[in-house]
């Protein structure tokens, strides 16, 4: 590892419950077997000072490639329209052209030209499609419309010789209250995928099924939760910068009921 990543509660005043929903959404993105970087919470200590937990995610670089894909000579980029030189923020190789990106050049994946004539085919040719598809899949569950397949940022992207890879990122604004009946279908970017290519959409709510019945199961959520509680909850009760309303438990016991009624939901409307 060559590069921390923090994020703290007080840094996102505007998401109360932050600290500890992030770190809840990256554990179920491990779960549901995504390619997927570690997380886990942390004291921060600065030259003796304590300055509070907070949720570690592990950094998508060239040391993350090498330990999630077993090689880090290819093109890695995160995809960013904010970004001011472009949505293409490349991280390797900058400089380089690369002779892989105009595979995908096509919506939703970029803008850059048209769609070709058979976009299943050229999705199993150039898009590692399972790892997609479980990454949006978890979104989708998370109620996560910042990530794949709910938006156009904040996740990264591999190309090599071997089909492109996706990567997550960025899960702080997940199992939010007023997302917890949104419809799995309900993005710009979800459509144009599943227009492209019909057959992915009933492979996709496969694996949202999936997770709704095993991973994701009232049993395997209490395992969870229980599990971070007698971990780390008293170490997040203590901070006082921790920003959850009513305290740990009560932040986790919002997070358990949402899960739930998420999950009933999704089941609900997938039958």
């Amino acid at each position: 590892h060559r590069k921390l990543s923090l994020e703290s509660g007080v840094i996102r005043q505007r998401l109360p419950g932050a600290l500890l929903r992030e770190g809840v959404s990256w554990q179920i993105m491990d779960r549901a077997g995504a390619i997927a970087g570690a997380s886990a919470w942390v004291r921060v200590h600065v030259n003796g000072r304590l300055l509070g937990v907070y949720t570690r995610v592990e950094q998508i670089d060239k040391s993350y490639l090498r330990r999630r894909v077993g090689e880090d000579e290819g093109f890695l980029y995160k995809f960013d329209p904010t970004n001011p030189d472009g949505v293409h923020r490349r991280l390797t190789r900058e400089g380089e052209p690369d002779p892989y990106l105009a595979a995908l050049c096509w919506q939703p994946f970029d803008s850059l030209c048209a769609r070709p004539a058979d976009p299943l085919q050229a999705l199993k040719d150039h898009l590692e499609i399972h790892q997609l598809i479980t990454i949006g899949a978890v979104n989708t569950l998370l109620g996560n419309t910042d990530g794949l397949l709910e938006a156009v940022q904040n996740y990264f992207f591999y190309n090599t010789a071997r089909p492109r890879l996706y990567f997550p990122w960025d899960l702080d604004l997940t199992l939010l209250p007023e997302n917890s009946d949104r419809h799995p279908h309900s993005s710009e970017v979800d459509r144009l995928l599943f227009e492209a290519a019909p057959s992915l959409r009933p492979y996709f709510e496969r694996v949202l099924r999936r997770l709704c019945g095993d991973t994701m199961s009232d049993g395997n959520i209490s395992i969870l939760l229980d599990d971070i509680a007698a971990n780390v909850g008293p170490a997040i009760e203590s901070d006082p910068l921790n920003l959850l309303d009513g305290g740990f438990a009560a932040e986790l016991a919002r997070i358990r009921a949402w899960l739930k009624a998420r999950t009933v939901f999704l089941r609900r409307v997938l039958s």
